[in-house]
């Protein structure tokens, strides 16, 4: 009878000291909180913690920063975190600016082009009522400047015939 007594006073003593050791939720907080200020694709995101179980709230960029919130925190095995519940939300992603093309390519329009693709040798220049041709052999570099200043130009082009030198 005395041994069951001791016994029992240990495995007491035991759950008292273990359940002692659990980390409290505001502990559980603060190291998620330097989670999700330590990562600038978390931005938005709150977490509230109760019962080891963190439930993050807030408006993420997207739903790949959202996923990834979420499942960092679940990888980082922050000691009394029992549950993730995600509840943050993805911010409405606003409408692309419409694009304008050119439709007629005007004298004044022609002329920038050329004024702009002057320096680049190896290529003929000609227009249509809609499009610029490009006709030739060019360097990549040469290439990209050449795609760079009709995209901001906004003109429509015809480059089937443009190759690009190795």
């Amino acid at each position: 009878m005395k041994l069951t007594k001791v016994f029992l006073g240990i495995i007491i003593a035991a759950c008292l000291f273990l359940t002692g050791c659990a980390p409290k939720d505001a502990d559980i907080k603060a190291k998620v909180d330097e989670v999700i200020k330590a990562d600038t694709t978390f931005i938005g995101a709150n977490a509230d913690v109760k019962d080891g179980i963190v439930t993050l709230t807030g408006e993420m960029k997207d739903s790949i920063s959202k996923d990834m919130c979420a499942k960092t925190i679940r990888e980082k095995d922050i000691k009394g975190v029992q549950e993730v519940i995600n509840n943050t939300t993805v911010k409405p992603q606003s409408a692309p600016l419409p694009t304008l093309t050119v439709t007629i390519l005007d004298d004044v329009m022609q002329e920038k082009i050329k004024e702009e693709l002057k320096d680049i040798k190896g290529i003929t220049i000609s227009f249509d009522t809609e499009r610029v041709i490009l006709v030739g052999e060019v360097s990549v570099t040469d290439r990209v400047k050449i795609m760079g200043v009709l995209a901001r130009e906004k003109v429509k082009s015809n480059v089937d015939k443009l190759i690009t030198k190795k």
